[in-house]
């Protein structure tokens, strides 16, 4: 797979930095309200944004940012010794495919442009979250809808492919898990 384009270690640190600031009381804010009447913890949460691409992609980043009030980025901070050795399966592809989502919306999600590609990641977050994943690496999504906010093309297929690639991984993994047989 092509090198990380510089978009997705943005986004990725950006989120880090986001979520290890984030107090629980804060994850309950985000939880429990929407992000217009929690105007100062939104502000803080903007100025941990990469500035750069901001004024154009802020919508790409709302439901990314909504999610953080149920769902830890850092994977590594949120889950036990024994989770993290399968930490490669908990990006958002592969979860989304275990989980049970469907081609369809998968496709929506992977082809979706300008306006209705936020409410599509919405879409997939809302699964995780009703899953109870509780932690996943969520670049791929951010990547995904800035990089379309953006016009960057060629982060946008990168980030494509690689959220097909790991939830056709996830998909395997659970069509596996069905066909063992119940000891």
């Amino acid at each position: 797979m092509d090198s990380q384009p510089d978009l997705a270690a943005a986004c990725g640190k950006a989120l880090a930095a986001i979520d290890g600031w984030l107090s629980d009381d804060d994850r309950a804010l985000l939880r429990s309200r929407s992000l217009e009447t929690a105007p100062t913890l939104y502000g803080e949460i903007l100025r941990r944004l990469p500035h750069d691409h901001l004024d154009r992609a802020e919508a790409a980043w709302l439901p990314i940012v909504k999610a953080l009030g149920h769902l830890r980025h850092n994977v590594d901070d949120a889950l036990d010794k024994e989770a993290k050795q399968e930490a490669w399966g908990r990006t958002v592809g592969y979860l989304l495919g275990y989980g049970g989502y469907s081609e369809l919306r998968m496709t929506r999600l992977l082809t979706g442009r300008g306006e209705r590609l936020p409410q599509a990641i919405e879409n997939a977050l809302n699964l995780l979250i009703r899953g109870r994943v509780g932690a996943c690496r969520l670049g791929d999504l951010a990547v995904l809808g800035v990089a379309d906010a953006l016009g960057d093309r060629p982060t946008h297929a990168w980030s494509r492919r690689r959220i097909a690639m790991d939830y056709a991984r996830g998909v395997d993994a659970a069509d596996r898990k069905a066909a063992k047989p119940a000891a």
